[in-house]
């Protein structure tokens, strides 16, 4: 497996409910994997080995072996607290370190499927990808959707298929509306389009897709705390490009998307009410995914609403269960968001004094032009932007409305 002839490894981790009966995966468990890894195509982990059954197993290998480029395939329970959070894009960040590959990965959480390759431009990979999901049935057994995933790395016409399959997708999102029902709390929630969730994180889809995603909503309980972005999703977007800043978005999207099946919908009160505004600000975030116009600062910002999503349904879910509002996170440097988290305020050049991080306050403070995002060209703040108005939402002022009505001057 060569680092420099480019071989494709693909990392498939089929991560099962975290309510299940599975065990969380332990760092040990990790380590069995990568190890098994380098003896054989296909790992599934004893607990979740129900999963696949024998029959499965023999054709997934069967269709694994001598392949080339080579896939790799694990199989293994992941929840949070588990030994890499319950992420499956950690996961594979270990299974990389472990192995000693630049491989491409790819994973599956809860239904998402999510592709990191070694060459950002592979578009056959991505192209499988969403074929194995957009093509599936709602909850088909993991087996199926591997072997369909595999099947389509061979197709000579995977990148047709794939363009067929998102135009369907966006076709039928723009039939039932940006705005799904809400769905009942007995499982299947009624949705309006019956499509596994696996692979939207790798497409660029329309803006109404993200919505549908809501359709089928699980009453189980959400974590505790404020679901907001973690920093490596911040550190993710920066210096990426284009085309990254577009898979980081729309997987991150699909997670919440994934977080919001999983947590009840809140009947009344302020809950009720945090909660509407979380999908308000979600679908703005998800509009400008579907943008193909959107610039680089579009996307840094729908990454910053999309933070603020998950901040108002952590209040939502706290409220709902008697609890009181957890404390809100720092805002987001509001210089430059890819930094990650404010630490403290400074003021650069004419613009006003703004939560900012430890590293543009450093060079505030030393006189040294901060890393300021830019945006064709020039400091995004000195452009008329509603992102540059409001600085990113850190300064004061309604960001969700301005970018809202900033989009509706474009149609």
């Amino acid at each position: 497996m060569s680092r420099r002839l480019g071989a494709l490894i693909a990392a498939l981790a089929l991560v099962l409910p975290a309510l299940g009966t599975a065990t969380p995966a332990q760092a040990q468990d990790v380590d069995t994997a990568a190890n098994a890894l380098r003896d054989a195509p296909l790992y599934v982990d004893d607990a979740v080995r129900s999963s696949l059954d024998a029959t499965e197993r023999r054709t997934i290998l069967r269709k694994l072996r001598g392949r080339r480029p080579p896939v790799l395939v694990v199989v293994i329970p992941l929840v949070p607290g588990d030994a890499v959070d319950g992420e499956p894009r950690k996961l594979l960040e270990v299974l990389r370190r472990r192995l000693d590959t630049d491989a491409t990965l790819v994973a599956a959480d809860n239904s998402s499927l999510t592709v990191e390759p070694a060459d950002v431009e592979d578009a056959r990979t991505y192209a499988a990808s969403t074929v194995a999901s957009l093509e599936g049935e709602y909850r088909e057994p993991v087996a199926i959707t591997i072997e369909r995933f595999l099947d389509a790395l061979d197709d000579p016409d995977v990148l047709a298929r794939a363009q067929r399959a998102r135009d369907k997708l966006s076709s039928e999102a723009e039939d039932s509306g940006t705005t799904p029902a809400r769905g009942d709390e007995t499982g299947d929630g009624g949705g309006t389009v019956p499509f596994v969730l696996l692979g939207v994180a790798l497409v660029v889809l329309a803006g109404g897709v993200g919505a549908l995603l809501l359709a089928r909503r699980r009453a189980t309980p959400a974590p505790d705390g404020a679901p907001v972005l973690p920093a490596h999703v911040f550190a993710a977007a920066r210096n990426a490009r284009h085309a990254q800043l577009r898979r980081t978005l729309d997987d991150e999207l699909v997670a919440f998307a994934g977080l919001l099946d999983r947590t009840p919908t809140p009947e009344s009160g302020a809950a009720a009410e945090h909660w509407q505004r979380a999908l308000e600000i979600r679908d703005v975030a998800a509009a400008i995914a579907g943008d193909p116009d959107a610039r680089d600062v579009d996307l840094v910002g729908a990454l910053v609403l999309e933070d603020a999503a998950r901040a108002q349904l952590g209040a939502a879910t706290a409220l709902d269960a008697g609890r009181a509002e957890p404390t809100p996170a720092p805002a987001p440097c509001g210089l430059n968001p890819t930094h990650g988290r404010s630490t403290t305020q400074a003021r650069w050049g004419g613009a006003p004094r703004m939560p900012v991080c430890s590293a543009c306050a450093k060079d505030v403070a030393a006189g040294r032009r901060p890393d300021v995002l830019e945006d064709r060209g020039r400091a995004y703040l000195e452009q008329e932007t509603p992102w540059a108005a409001t600085a990113f939402g850190t300064l004061p002022g309604d960001l969700v409305g301005a970018v809202r009505a900033d989009r509706a001057t474009r149609r």
